[in-house]
């Protein structure tokens, strides 16, 4: 017995080491003698993680969509909060990864996590890449990622409420076949559509439009999701008029509005209108404003639907008391009717009172809502935030910015109040912004930094604010940021 206890205690590693404790040291000279330590790879203790390890680091699990949050694996290895950190981090990992190149456009400061956050929203060939980045990852890491944020979109206690619309994001940046999964699931979100929050049902309104839109979704099914938000807006719920506004623009985009009955489609709207126009709940007023901008921006309304003069009559009295919404909706209004029209001319004409009555701020929202009345689809800020990934929508570029610049330029050389003077410029800035694919953009560059210098002598204090950000239109491309140059007041 001792002689086989002791031929096992030699024959081990571990009890080799306890009778030899030089052998250890000795493997590692061995080992040494063997590597030039030249070619070793020095790790980057700065370099940023990768997106698939880091899903699988934090979310790796064999799970199913889940029905609520504390029914999966990840969510009893990860506490709310904690778990809102790392999709958080996540997300913006996988922006960060894809962007390639335009990393240098980001600086890596305190504000990291916003930059990374806004880039694909300001910046279209930002966005592209993380579109073409999600297609190129495996399935399988995708799948999870936003199976994990789905989780967040349907839990309903406390902790991630701020990082709700991760799902959003990524849906509409994720492959199709991706998003297919989730459209049997609409009535769980259907059901947050009543949350007590109002970016809750927010949130949840989008998804609806999403996965509602989606092609796979039945005739029957659309059709009960329909008059299942009718009902709601009939009721006064506020999520439903949400719903019915990204449905219905979401269906447009995808080519299948003609799928759901006109009758319903006209109630819905009819009955939006109203609650805009007569409504005292602020609440539900804000949201009838969400809808018909969206109904606006794809066409879904028309004027056989409501009173276009009244919903413009009512936008027109919010916005004259400040209400920037009803401002940026009057831009979109103007989409319902044909270019050059008195109609059209009329929202523009009360677009530039609006930014020359107003403040600073207000002259910003009036220019942005001019880019887009004048441009249509041709401004960046009316495609932000309507993109999907997958989806091309090539209707409703309109040819007004030649005749919108000509304006503002002959604007430049009248006198006038520093209302007029700070919408004019305001005014160039938000064409030159939105608008730069324009020819008429490409062709007027020089004109237009000729009007920004001379506004460069002017010594009103009031328009002293702006000064700094011209200096930006005429040391760089005319591809400026508007977030850059939007000043805060």
């Amino acid at each position: 017995m001792g002689v086989e206890l002791t031929c096992n205690l030699a024959i081990h590693p571990y009890y080799y080491r306890l009778v030899n404790p030089e052998a250890p040291i000795q493997a590692i000279k061995n080992i040494e003698s063997q590597i030039d330590i030249d070619m070793l790879p020095v790790e980057d203790k700065l370099a940023f993680p990768q997106f698939a390890p880091l899903v699988s680091y934090f979310f790796s699990a064999n799970h199913t969509l889940p029905a609520s949050f504390a029914g999966n694996l990840v969510a009893r290895r990860l506490p709310p909060k904690s778990f809102a950190a790392a999709l958080a981090f996540t997300k913006r990992i996988a922006i960060w990864e894809a962007l390639g190149p335009q990393q240098l456009d980001i600086k890596i400061d305190e504000d990291w996590d916003r930059n990374v956050d806004t880039v694909i929203e300001t910046d279209e060939s930002a966005r592209s890449r993380v579109e073409a980045f999600f297609k190129q990852q495996e399935l399988s890491v995708v799948a999870t990622f936003l199976d994990v944020a789905w989780e967040v979109m349907i839990y309903d206690g406390e902790g991630v409420d701020h990082i709700r619309n991760i799902w959003n994001d990524l849906a509409a940046l994720v492959p199709p076949s991706v998003l297919k999964r989730y459209t049997g699931h609409v009535s769980i979100v259907w059901k947050l559509l009543n949350a007590p929050k109002a970016e809750t049902r927010r949130v949840v309104a989008y998804a609806v439009g999403l996965l509602g839109s989606f092609p796979s979704v039945t005739d029957s099914a659309l059709s009960r999701l329909v008059e299942d938000l009718v009902a709601g807006i009939e009721g006064n719920k506020s999520g439903a008029f949400l719903g019915f506004g990204f449905l219905l623009s979401r269906l447009q985009m995808r080519g299948r509005l003609d799928n759901v009955s006109s009758g319903l489609v006209k109630k819905g709207i009819e009955m939006i209108a109203t609650t805009l126009a007569e409504s005292r709940d602020a609440a539900l007023v804000e949201t009838a404003i969400d809808a018909i901008r969206e109904a606006s921006v794809f066409n879904v309304v028309d004027e056989s639907m409501i009173n276009i003069e009244k919903v413009q009559k009512s936008l027109l009295e919010k916005a004259k008391r400040g209400h920037e919404k009803s401002v940026q909706t009057l831009g979109y209004l103007s989409f319902l009717y044909a270019e050059e029209s008195p109609q059209a001319e009329t929202i523009l004409a009360e677009l530039i009172k609006l930014g020359e009555s107003g403040g600073v701020e207000m002259s910003f929202v009036a220019g942005e809502a001019l880019a887009n009345s004048s441009a249509g689809w041709g401004s960046s800020a009316v495609r932000r935030g309507r993109s999907i990934a997958g989806v091309e929508w090539t209707v409703g570029k309109r040819n007004g910015v030649r005749k919108l610049l000509d304006q503002f330029l002959k604007r430049a050389n009248e006198a006038g109040g520093g209302g007029k003077r700070r919408t004019t410029v305001v005014g160039l800035l938000s064409i030159f912004e939105f608008c730069n694919e324009d020819e008429a953009v490409k062709e007027r560059l020089s004109d237009a930094q000729q009007a920004f210098r001379a506004f460069l002598t002017d010594r009103d204090g009031e328009f002293l604010a702006l000064k700094i950000y011209l200096h930006t239109v005429l040391t760089v491309d005319y591809q400026i940021s508007y977030k850059r140059l939007r000043p805060v007041v």
